[in-house]
């Protein structure tokens, strides 16, 4: 987990979001982060507001700027246990727009905040997909079998985007098809070259 990463994330968005509670085996479980994305803490006492801003280096005259929730309960509408039944395996797919990586999905393609990822950049992640308790798809990154980070996916989809896509796929095309016609041409070009010079060559000798 990197801190400072989580930290500025937070400063972003002026919130920091605390969920502390007890796991199975009676230990501290806490999970950090903002209305985007939440991130498992360990091997740090029970945090409070104090704590908090100590451990993000936040400015004393700073502290007044953020909206700091903390509830000693689980997570509500998400799960944020390492198994869930509604866990589904997604793909990346090899496109990012804005900022915005796209994943193939059950519901076509979501796409997800590429810098929500920077807190547990250090670590093997696989991200897999998940249903909150109203439906919704949502991210979980795990370490093998170890939840890390829940992160919500990025609502783009719009008829506009769409428009705006298919506008680009139709000029990529156009783009590709110059570029296949360039390198005929430029294949026949070369051809045409050696076939001239065995002509001179033929001459030379006569």
């Amino acid at each position: 987990m990197k801190i400072k990463k989580l930290a500025a994330m937070c400063a972003r968005s002026r919130s920091i979001y605390v969920y502390q509670f007890r796991g199975f085996n009676g230990c501290l479980v806490q999970w950090v982060g903002t209305g985007f994305g939440l991130y498992k803490i360990e091997n740090l006492p029970k945090l409070d507001k104090d704590s908090i801003f100590t451990i993000f280096d936040i400015p004393h005259d700073k502290e007044s700027d953020y909206n700091v929730v903390i509830q000693e309960i689980r997570p509500t509408t998400i799960c944020v246990e390492d198994a869930d039944d509604t866990e589904q395996e997604i793909a990346r797919l090899p496109i990012t727009v804005n900022g915005l990586n796209a994943f193939k999905t059950s519901e076509g393609v979501t796409f997800m905040r590429g810098e929500l990822t920077a807190p547990i950049a250090d670590e093997t992640i696989q991200l897999c997909a998940r249903r909150d308790a109203a439906g919704h798809l949502y991210f979980a990154a795990k370490a093998g079998f170890m939840l890390r980070a829940v992160i919500m996916p990025y609502d783009c989809i719009t008829e506009e985007f769409c428009t705006d896509v298919e506008n680009l796929s139709a000029l990529l095309q156009i783009a590709y098809d110059g570029k296949q016609a360039r390198a005929v041409r430029s294949v026949d070009g070369a051809g045409a070259d050696v076939y001239k010079d065995d002509e001179t060559e033929q001459e030379e000798m006569e």
